[in-house]
């Protein structure tokens, strides 16, 4: 049986240069701060004392809400305690990287 483990998503535009407009609603994020949703990880949030939601990455969904036509995705995921930094976070075979999106915006 998979195991359901405690994790951190890192999601990221491919474009690096534009701010990414998008919620993420499942599995729940830490936070937002406009001033720094460029920040990685997460947004600029750190894990300390944040809560943590359990996420079954195997066909476990993922609900983003874009505030752009299209959009491109990356999803990764980490399993350290206190990650800190992008390299804390890897993409697994079973998540797409480049993720593209579209009809998502309002």
């Amino acid at each position: 049986m998979q195991r359901f483990a405690s994790i951190a998503v890192l999601l990221a535009t491919a474009a690096t240069l534009v701010h990414a407009h998008f919620n993420l609603d499942s599995p729940p994020s830490f936070g937002f701060d406009e001033e720094k949703e460029g920040q990685v990880p997460c947004g600029g949030y750190t894990i300390e004392g944040a809560p943590r939601s359990a996420w079954y990455y195997k066909n476990g969904p993922i609900k983003l809400e874009s505030h752009h036509d299209t959009a491109t995705v990356n999803i990764r995921i980490s399993y350290a305690d206190n990650p800190t930094s992008a390299t804390d976070f890897t993409a697994l075979p079973a998540l797409k990287e480049n993720l593209a999106l579209k009809g998502q915006g309002e």
